[in-house]
């Protein structure tokens, strides 16, 4: 595996596919696509909603980036983000997974740098949605207490805050964004072709995709950092620092092949066949 530098994705097929009348093109930062980590396909949908629910302002982002007009930058500030459950696409007997999946998404941490109060910049590891979670009540609207198992019942929509610190970052159209079709990002068997439609799509236009492997890994979680408490062996001094670890049974790339990219590339072409996907991918490692 030492020797497989590059894994090339190259999205031109030379097959032209022409997707549904209907079909919901989104624009998303590149900063989000790109954002390093594993997510499942209801932490991706979440995100996609919210994409979908600032779409509005995104797109005048765009327009305003193309035109060469000021950019309009929003700081998000102390916003919080409400979602109808209906739009997920989730059955309500499984609100629970997906609530589940709001909760990991809260604890999912970026890279990132920003200036502290003395203006210095500073390296660190922030949450985008600190605190997400489908919004529930215990009493009716009599006032009497629900009585369900666990005492309160969903009111139909999902809270998703922003933090304030690392949101612009990954939720403005700075310089270059994402288009992708919604759809194609959902209900998909492989837990890995939600994340690869988008990092295709992003190399659609040019055609090709080349990425370095373990750049690859770290991007869909194979690699990533965790905080670990280290002694120093000379001083007994324990601290805390950020050391990069591997996912379990994806060290091989034949395991990566086989669990990850045949399965995303396969589906992303069947949906082409059904017209939910405009482009799928082939690829070659490069040693």
């Amino acid at each position: 595996m030492g020797r497989r530098k590059k894994e090339d994705s190259a999205p031109d097929t030379g097959v032209a596919v022409t997707v549904a009348a209907d079909a919901n093109y989104l624009i998303q930062p590149l900063e989000l696509t790109m954002m390093k980590g594993e997510l499942s396909p209801l932490e991706v949908n979440i995100i996609v909603e919210v994409i979908d629910h600032l779409q509005d302002r995104l797109v005048r982002q765009r327009d305003e980036l193309m035109s060469g007009k000021q950019l309009t930058l929003f700081d998000f500030n102390e916003e919080v983000i409400q979602i109808p459950l209906d739009r997920f696409g989730v059955l309500p007997c499984d609100y629970w997974r997906l609530d589940e999946a709001a909760k990991r998404l809260s604890n999912f941490k970026v890279f990132h740098r920003f200036k502290d109060e003395l203006g210095n910049w500073v390296d660190g590891y922030s949450t985008v949605f600190p605190d997400a979670g489908i919004s529930k009540t215990s009493l009716k609207a009599d006032g009497t207490a629900y009585k369900y198992k666990h005492g309160a019942r969903t009111v139909g929509y999902m809270r998703i805050s922003v933090n304030k610190t690392v949101a612009p970052r990954f939720l403005n159209i700075n310089k270059e964004y994402t288009r992708f079709l919604k759809n194609a990002t959902r209900g998909r068997r492989c837990m890995y072709t939600p994340r690869m439609v988008m990092f295709i799509s992003n190399y659609r236009e040019r055609g090709y995709w080349n990425i370095e492997y373990d750049e690859f890994r770290r991007l869909i979680g194979l690699l990533y950092q965790e905080e670990m408490t280290i002694v120093d062996a000379e001083t007994g001094k324990s601290k805390k620092r950020m050391v990069e670890c591997e996912k379990k049974g994806y060290a091989k790339f034949s395991d990566v092949k086989r669990r990850i990219i045949e399965p995303a590339r396969e589906e992303m072409k069947e949906m082409c066949e059904k017209r939910i996907m405009d482009c799928y991918f082939e690829y070659e490692p490069i040693y």
